[in-house]
């Protein structure tokens, strides 16, 4: 199981990312828009990676990984293999990075962070017991 417990670690790792990020463009010297919109779910799969509240193996941090990777995925297959489609009208490659970028906060706000629970407070109703010595307890349920 892959957690991220300490956080000094994780931002350690956070800060490698960025250090990486930076160099990567300083070093291209170029980035265009479909970078920036490819970044939303490259940093939703790495987020989900590193969450440490819920098992790895969780549908809550499994699910928005794969989904993802997987918009990773064909988004860089359409840039790469079918740059046509994109020229076909301005509509579908502003749609479709409205369309990634919306559905990764989305689902980024719909995942994290779960509001803890705060636990249910009792009825203000006073419990009446019957106490053991008198032997009437059997056969009643005391509700707490």
């Amino acid at each position: 199981m892959v957690v991220v417990r300490d956080m000094k670690l994780g931002r350690w790792v956070a800060l490698a990312f960025a250090f990486g990020i930076a160099l990567a463009t300083l070093g291209g010297g170029e980035h265009y828009l479909v970078d920036l919109v490819a970044a939303f779910p490259f940093s939703l799969a790495v987020w989900s990676l590193c969450m440490g509240d819920v098992p790895l193996h969780h549908p809550r941090r499994m699910l928005p990984f794969a989904g993802s990777c997987a918009v990773l995925l064909v988004w860089i297959a359409c840039i790469r293999l079918a740059p046509q489609l994109f020229w076909i009208s301005p509509v579908i490659p502003w749609g479709a990075s409205i369309a990634i970028v919306a559905g990764t906060l989305v689902t980024l706000s719909n995942c994290w962070p779960v509001p803890k629970q705060r636990p249910r407070l009792r009825a203000a109703v006073p419990d009446y017991a019957v106490p053991a010595a008198s032997g009437l307890h059997e056969g009643l349920k005391v509700r707490h």
